[in-house]
Order: C-alpha cells, then sequence, then structure tokens
C-alpha cells in the first residue's frame, strides 16, 4: 500500500471516529455537560487540526461548536475571542453567505445580547427594555 493510500485510510478513521466523538459532544452540550462537551471538543479540534489542518471544514466544524458551546457558559471572553479569530477564515473558507459562517454571526448575536441583558440588569432597567 503506498504512502497516499495509507495516508488517506488514516483520515478516514480519524474522521469516523471523530463524527462519534462529534456526535457525542453535542448530546453533552445538549444535556447542559458543558465542561465535558468542551473537553471533548478541545481534544476533537486537537486531532483534526493535526490530521486535516487547522483551516479545513473539518476542523472548522468542530471549532465553530466549540465557540458556540462557550457562549452558554460564563467564559464568554473566550468565546468572543474564538468567534472573532473564526469569522474571517468561515468567509474565507466557506464564503460569507454560508450557513456555517451564518452560524458563527449568530453565536456573537446571542452573546452580544447576552452581554446587553446583564449591563441593562447592572442599571436597574426593565426586562424587555431594548429587547430581551
Amino acid at each position: 500500500m503506498g504512502v497516499m493510500a495509507i495516508s488517506s485510510c488514516v483520515q478516514f478513521e480519524s474522521n469516523r471516529i471523530g463524527n462519534q466523538t462529534y456526535l457525542q459532544a453535542l448530546k453533552l452540550r445538549d444535556d447542559g455537560k458543558y465542561a465535558r462537551a468542551d473537553r471533548e471538543l478541545q481534544a476533537l479540534v486537537k486531532g483534526r487540526t493535526s490530521v486535516f489542518g487547522a483551516d479545513a471544514p473539518e476542523t472548522l466544524e468542530v471549532r465553530l461548536a466549540r465557540a458556540g458551546l462557550l457562549t452558554y457558559t460564563p467564559r464568554n471572553a473566550e468565546a468572543e475571542m474564538q468567534l472573532r479569530a473564526l469569522l474571517p477564515v468561515l468567509e474565507r473558507v466557506f464564503g460569507a453567505e454560508h450557513e456555517k459562517t451564518l452560524i458563527c454571526h449568530v453565536h456573537s448575536v446571542r452573546l452580544y445580547k447576552a452581554r446587553v441583558n446583564t449591563l441593562k440588569r447592572s442599571l436597574g432597567f426593565a426586562d424587555g427594555y431594548l429587547f430581551s
């Protein structure tokens, strides 16, 4: 078996295992087990980066899932940093109107809305003022 064939087999197997891990991480997220989901996604980002590269669609999908996960946790600064880093890469790789690029925008909006709502409460504004 040639080097290219072996490399393809390794990538296929890594992707198959990674897809199972990815689905498990999404289930953990949906169950509210954010810390465990984050650990799974971090490991998957590292693995996919080493196999496919940092800007490969397989890696970007998991990076986006992890950044989105962080918007549900108190780690807003880290989520914002990751989303800001991801957006130009997603636009370059997929295009500005691609679903994954738009999902990145949605995560950013959710993060900013949470920040605004926190500021509103700290300033004594009623819920529903501006937007909820």
